[in-house]
């Protein structure tokens, strides 16, 4: 249905299966072929297209955590930067908060807490207690407290992490044995 390739803007319905893909492919863990696949994935995109399409805010997203998780902090920075001002184009919350904790993230890594601290914050204050997003942002505070000796506060964020994670196992399973660390730590 495109023509000749590149010539049309592809169909919503292939754009949604390409993303599925990479989404999967990144799970996986074959983050090279995936960020090389987010790449021509985006260039499908004409530019006029990416600015305002919350699909290419979406690639953008996910190849800042694949960058991240590659260590090419820089270049995940950017790629934060360009899907959060895609998300905020198409008033995506859901996924401007994605990449505000894409920054916490990378903040962290960098050994800045204050910053991370910020980022997560800002997540905190606009999603709703135990959600997905909330769970990871609750999850940072906790390694930016504990980095601060502030074990108190780092308890506190295990503890709505573990809340937070209802019936999910794996969630569960990750906020304990955060709590347990802080246990360990604490003595």
């Amino acid at each position: 249905r495109m023509g000749e390739w590149g010539k049309a803007d592809p169909t919503p319905e292939l754009l949604e299966s390409l993303l599925a893909l990479l989404f999967a492919v990144e799970d996986a863990g074959w983050l090279e072929v995936a960020e090389d696949a987010s790449r021509s994935l985006l260039g499908l995109l004409p530019t006029r297209t990416q600015r305002r399409d919350v699909r290419a805010a979406r690639v953008w997203a996910a190849r800042g955590r694949m960058l991240r998780v590659m260590g090419r902090l820089v270049e995940a920075h950017d790629a934060y930067a360009r899907a959060q001002r895609g998300a905020r184009a198409a008033h995506d919350h859901w996924l401007d908060d994605r990449c505000e904790l894409g920054f916490g993230v990378l903040a962290e890594q960098r050994g800045n807490f204050p910053q991370a601290r910020a980022h997560y914050t800002r997540v905190l204050s606009r999603q709703t207690e135990g959600s997905q997003l909330a769970r990871a942002a609750r999850q940072g505070m906790v390694t930016v407290a504990r980095s601060g000796g502030r074990y108190d506060e780092a308890f506190e964020h295990a503890w709505h992490a573990f809340r937070g994670a209802g019936r999910d196992p794996e969630q569960r399973l990750d906020a304990l044995v955060q709590l347990g660390e802080l246990c360990r730590k604490v003595g």
